[in-house]
């Protein structure tokens, strides 16, 4: 699972998530994020800043799991997170 999530979620999702949040943040009417190589242009979506809350909630419920900590570095995800 790991070269899974840290290519689809880690390497891609989350980065997404977190550029489609500020861009609902700055109250920017279009966003534009590298995604795999390919410049990517958009308009926020606030569902997935609400969904990017809800995780980065979660995570801190358990942030003191030294071993979900480990796994979530390794895969790229944890900057996103906290």
């Amino acid at each position: 699972m790991t070269p899974l999530l840290t290519s689809l979620v880690g390497d891609m999702f989350l980065p997404w998530s977190v550029a489609n949040s500020q861009a609902l943040a700055n109250g920017d009417e279009e966003f534009s994020f590298d995604l795999a190589g390919q410049a990517w242009h958009q308009k926020p979506q606030k569902y997935h800043a609400r969904s990017l809350a809800v995780l980065q909630s979660r995570y801190q419920e358990v942030a003191g799991d030294t071993a979900l900590k480990e796994i979530l570095e390794e895969c790229h995800c944890l900057t996103h997170l906290q």
